[in-house]
């Protein structure tokens, strides 16, 4: 069997963390092969692997630009191939805003996107102040106390179950092994 693309866009880290660990996971069963993408986009041969799963996370209320437009160009070639696609925001945090019918980013980027993917999950991500520029930080802030969440801007807060992500990536897993 072909190996398994991971394919990731992190800003700030937590989504790579995300697609680590589930490569980490996965790699008992499948061979995985893990792939940071580019704000410029870049070549990858999708006919290398069998299975696809994609992950991007939220940042000014939007998926990344250069991961949709990825997506959206190979759209065609990922129908041909059992796919999975991942929402990491900071809205799933909440109860009941980490499923893919409850989750306002995840159901924006769906419509957006020109694929169905076989499988989608969404994810809390993590808060890291440490991490923001100055505006960034103070904008975060704002929101969070609008949403009530933490605004202590000395600490940082990961908010992902990692119990979840390791039930997404055994589904995944078993769907890719029962397609082979």
């Amino acid at each position: 069997m072909k190996p398994v693309l991971l394919l990731y866009y992190s800003r700030d880290g937590q989504t790579k963390k995300i697609m680590q660990f589930i490569a980490q996971h996965m790699s008992c069963q499948l061979s995985t092969c893990v792939v940071a993408l580019t704000a410029n986009g870049e070549s990858i041969n999708i006919e290398k692997y069998s299975a696809v799963l994609i992950a991007g996370g939220v940042r000014h209320g939007a998926h990344p630009k250069a991961l949709t437009r990825w997506i959206k160009e190979h759209s065609q070639q990922l129908d041909a191939k059992q796919t999975g696609l991942i929402s990491v925001n900071l809205t799933a945090r909440k109860v009941n805003r980490d499923q893919i019918d409850s989750n306002p980013y995840l159901k924006k980027w769906l419509l957006e996107l020109n694929f169905r993917p076989d499988m989608v999950g969404v994810f809390a991500g993590a808060l890291q102040y440490s991490k923001y520029a100055l505006t960034d930080k103070l904008l975060v802030k704002l929101i969070m106390k609008m949403t009530n969440g933490p605004t202590d801007t000395s600490k940082d807060y990961e908010f992902t179950d990692w119990s979840q992500v390791t039930d997404f990536s055994n589904k995944f897993s078993d769907l890719i092994l029962s397609s082979a």
